[in-house]
């Protein structure tokens, strides 16, 4: 799994904390000020990333190769933060049994909304940008063999609830609709093309760069 990246140096004192953070060996929150961040506060570094997997296979050698588990974001837009903002917006509708007596009208419905599409930008930038750094880190010589979005739908994020969201599907948690995001167009036509465009050099994230 990996969402992010920070620069390591060597502890000047003993480490804080319990089990990993007491093991880790090494100060790690060090970062460059002009990287961008998510809306967990993490840094978006892709070619962090690729280094990551590079090191993996260099250290570890993995007669299965490597697959990639989790890789994506909680990063939305403006417009996804102010509907989020309305009373009950996030607070998931109780679950009740239903039967369904007018299956074509649900099936309309469902082809209705799978013709929608919400507007996800930084998401579709930052999964853009880290199938980069995968496709870098195979010219390099990892064995990748597998990479998976975190994650289809947004869910429940432990301490933060339903406030932030990591989907390539967005889920009003009110009425339970699900709509494709922008960032699932993309993975779609990734998967049927067998590839993408790499990004410009004014569209990459900004930061230093090791």
């Amino acid at each position: 799994n990996s969402y992010s990246a920070n620069f390591a140096a060597p502890l000047t004192r003993a480490a804080g904390g319990e089990g990993y953070w007491k093991d880790i060996g090494v100060a790690w929150w060090h970062s460059d000020p002009w990287w961008e961040k998510t809306d967990m506060g993490w840094n978006v570094v892709p070619w962090g990333f690729r280094e990551l997997l590079l090191y993996i296979h260099r250290t570890y050698r993995p007669p299965g190769g490597i697959v990639v588990t989790e890789n994506g974001c909680a990063w939305e837009s403006d417009e996804s933060v102010e509907l989020d903002e309305r009373h009950g917006a996030l607070r998931p509708r109780k679950a009740t049994r239903t039967r369904c007596r007018a299956e074509w009208k649900l099936r309309k419905k469902l082809e209705a909304d799978l013709q929608e599409t919400f507007d996800d930008p930084k998401r579709v930038k930052f999964l853009r940008a880290h199938l980069c750094a995968v496709h870098a880190a195979r010219a390099g010589g990892a064995d990748i063999r597998g990479y998976f979005a975190w994650s289809f739908m947004d869910n429940f994020e432990w301490a933060y609830g339903y406030t932030k969201r990591f989907g390539i599907v967005r889920v009003d948690y009110a009425t339970q609709r699900r709509t494709v995001k922008s960032s699932g167009r993309f993975l779609s036509e990734v998967i049927a093309a067998r590839g993408f465009e790499a990004p410009e050099a004014d569209e990459q994230f900004e930061g230093a760069v090791f």
